[in-house]
């Protein structure tokens, strides 16, 4: 017997309807109908046959019926009927068709999302075309997602849009019983739709094969960005490499053609305006070395006095936002990049990454999955430049900005964002350099004050900005929880000037702890965890960065800010963003 032919003799031998069946298994009633009519059918083994199983016994209404599937299903002595009906349904079929091998079984890979996506649909009675039309995919594409006969990786732009319907739907209907501890989400109302997003894509990509490096082949056999651009010097000079022209091939063709590209838009000597795109947030930073290469070369056009304006597709994958930080952060934190992010995937272009100024443009593509090299397209024509410039246009008009940016005038609005963030519900965490001036004693504050003001102004100054801050600080601790990360420094250290005290941008000066002043502030720093159940301080032998300080607010907001050179500070305005930087953040808390 095919499926088909089993689910129907089960059918009639509970007497029950298809949607009575669906119902009870937690199923579609169309899942079942396209099962008795042949037009699909589950995986060997999986949940919903399972399921369908169990509810074939929990519907059978007396003895006579449930002896009739135990025969139907050969059950052995001691079997209970829904396993013995589960392994007669999972048993090869007789028919043609299974003999051919048209029956599947799905990757390890894809049960994990397909399933998922099921639960998904079912929950919210979803139907398949509904789905693709917010997908803009056909319903047919749906269907095999489903079904597990298509796979979805973590990189699928696709399960990033199926992510934010199904947030869209958390936030306008409730999240469902069985999802709200994985949102940790309350009311319809509380949720913020891109966190939902990010935290179901976490969810679906649980059992997914590990994530692919998305950069696959970029940087074969190259040691560094410098050895990149001596390889690809060399290669031009022995004709490997079309360097004249508007095509470059390789990991060492797409430096030279970013190089190319920032040089080019840096003749004339006059500031212009730099359109740049990226399919995601930084898909280079994959590789450390090429993204220092090209941080290095859109810095270089920013010292020139350009501006440049870039829309992000930001991706869920966390790990991906990690590894921007150090790439990306210090370019934000210079004021010159205005940058946006899509509100909506974008799978309508070719390119991974575009860039244009008035006279030249860049594209150019990794062709992820695929074993084809990464080839560039680098041009001179200003009409392909304004055809690339239109491009980055149209997708600000359906874009957000990514980024608040703070300077040393708008110093009291930044702390007074921080002061309001650190007093709603929610822990806050700081990853700093230097221990906070709020955690200091008073006696302590006093006496390094006077040490290092050099002037009565300065002291007023310093002695104004603590006391607002310590108040804030310890009326914050009353109800929200707090945590200090900070490097663990060595007494040579600290006597060479390395733990710096954390003044106030107006200060306009910077000093250090001695030995006796770090070690009382260390100390007090105890007592306070001591004292406080919602205050620690964790001390780490390393911090990534040496430049930025991180505060963190559980669920709100992440800001980060300069700790030496001209003050600046940003605020992130994707919740998605700040969802996993936050998560980035609590990997140096430790258990």
């Amino acid at each position: 017997m095919l499926f088909h032919e089993k689910l129907a003799y089960i059918k009639e031998v509970v007497s029950a309807s298809g949607t009575a069946l669906a119902k009870e298994a937690g199923l579609a009633p169309s899942c079942i109908c396209r099962y008795l009519s042949a037009k699909n059918a589950p995986f060997r083994s999986s949940g919903t046959v399972a399921r369908i199983a169990r509810a074939a016994a929990a519907l059978a209404p007396g003895e006579k019926e449930l002896n009739a599937l135990r025969g139907a299903a050969s059950a052995r002595g001691g079997e209970k009927t829904q396993d013995a009906v589960e392994r007669w349904l999972n048993e090869a079929d007789s028919g043609l068709r299974e003999r051919k091998g048209s029956a599947r079984t799905a990757p390890p890979e894809r049960v994990g999302v397909s399933t998922k996506l099921e639960l998904l649909m079912d929950a919210f009675g979803t139907s398949n075309a509904e789905l693709a039309r917010y997908a803009n995919v056909d319903g047919s594409s749906i269907s095999r997602y489903r079904r597990g006969r298509r796979s979805l990786r973590r990189d699928d732009p696709i399960l990033r849009s199926l992510c934010l319907y199904f947030a869209f739907l958390c936030k306008s209907r409730g999240v469902p019983g069985a999802l709200a501890g994985e949102l940790d989400a309350g009311g319809a109302g509380d949720i913020d739709e891109e966190a939902a997003a990010a935290r179901l894509f976490d969810w679906m990509c649980e059992d997914c094969e590990e994530r692919r490096n998305l950069a696959h082949g970029l940087l074969e056999n190259m040691e560094s960005a410098d050895s990149a651009m001596t390889a690809l010097k060399d290669a031009a000079r022995l004709g490997a490499l079309e360097t004249g022209g508007r095509v470059y091939t390789g990991a060492g063709g797409v430096l030279a053609a970013v190089e190319e590209f920032a040089d080019a838009a840096g003749e004339g000597g006059e500031p212009r305006d730099i359109y740049v795109y990226t399919s995601y947030l930084s898909w280079f930073s994959r590789e450390p070395r090429f993204a220092g290469a090209c941080a290095e070369l859109i810095h270089r056009m920013l010292e020139r006095g350009n501006r440049v304006v870039s829309v992000h597709n930001i991706g869920f994958d966390a790990e991906e936002i990690f590894d921007i930080i150090e790439s990306w952060l210090p370019l934000f934190l210079t004021g010159g990049v205005a940058a946006s992010y899509l509100t909506r995937p974008n799978r309508s272009l070719f390119s991974e990454y575009m860039s244009a100024a008035e006279n030249c443009s860049l594209r150019f593509s990794t062709l992820r999955g695929s074993s084809v090299r990464p080839r560039a397209f680098f041009s001179r024509s200003p009409e392909e430049a304004a055809f690339v410039r239109e491009q980055v246009e149209g997708l600000l008009a359906y874009s957000k900005p990514l980024v608040a940016v703070y300077g040393r005038d708008d110093a009291d609005k930044v702390f007074r964002e921080i002061e309001a963030c650190r007093g709603a519900d929610g822990d806050v965490i700081k990853l700093t350099r230097r221990p906070t001036m709020e955690s200091m004693p008073e006696n302590l504050a006093a006496r390094i004050f006077t040490r290092i003001a050099p002037s009565r102004e300065a002291f007023a100054l310093l002695t104004r900005h603590y006391e607002k801050r310590r108040r804030g600080f310890l009326e914050s601790l009353a109800h929200v929880g707090v945590t200090e990360v900070f490097p663990a420094l060595s007494p040579a250290e600290i006597a060479s000037g390395a733990a710096g005290i954390a003044l106030p941008w107006e200060a306009g000066f910077a000093a250090s702890y001695t030995k006796d002043e770090y070690d009382a502030h260390m100390a007090a720093l105890d007592r306070l965890a001591s004292e406080r159940a919602n205050y620690r301080a964790v001390r780490r032998p390393s911090l990534p960065f040496s430049k930025i300080d991180v505060i963190a607010k559980e669920g709100s907001a992440v800001y980060v800010l300069k700790n030496d050179g001209a003050p600046s500070a940003i605020s992130f305005l994707n919740s998605q963003v700040c969802y996993v930087l936050e998560r980035y953040v609590k990997r140096f808390i430790g258990k």
